[in-house]
């Protein structure tokens, strides 16, 4: 079906895959555009998207100061690397928003401490543009990665991969 497209358009920008977007360009009888990275920064202001008691937290925590955690939508980890990650951020003292699913939340929050919060589910873009924000430990997906360079990525990346 490329064949009979009017052409392609790509979600990234060029620098990240000038290889691959100059090899299609050269095999496809279509023009191929980079439009991205396209990321809904408009939906940054939306107040219904369950986020206050995340934002007040934030609010109230040094500039740079604190981790945000997101291993993916689908787990990533072992069980076993769930709980290094939490004794290692207790050890540390640092602060953190930790995205958890299921039922390593309570567990969790035991063993991290009283230094940051766990949540089920936050407004990525709106959590990365907090002033708060100093380190993204991520699973290094396509979306949190475009997300994390898109509001500025001016903080320490961390892989767990």
């Amino acid at each position: 079906m490329v064949r009979k497209a009017n052409c392609i358009l790509f979600t990234s920008f060029y620098e990240l895959g000038a290889q691959v977007i100059d090899t299609l360009r050269e095999q496809l009888h279509c023009p191929v555009y980079t439009i991205g990275p396209s990321i809904p920064y408009m939906h940054l202001e939306d107040t219904n998207n369950n986020i206050d008691h995340i934002e007040e937290w934030l609010d109230s925590q040094p500039k740079e100061s604190v981790l945000y955690i997101s291993l993916g939508s689908f787990l990533s980890v072992s069980g076993a690397q769930m709980d290094e990650i939490a004794v290692g951020l207790k050890l540390s003292g640092a602060r953190f928003v930790w995205v958890v699913r299921g039922d390593f939340s309570s567990r969790l929050r035991e063993m991290a401490g009283e230094m940051g919060i766990i949540v089920p589910w936050c407004n990525q873009l709106k959590v990365l543009n907090h002033r708060s924000i100093g380190g993204f430990l991520t699973h290094c997906g396509w979306n949190s990665t475009s997300e994390g360079v898109f509001c500025g990525g001016a903080y320490a990346y961390f892989s767990v991969l």
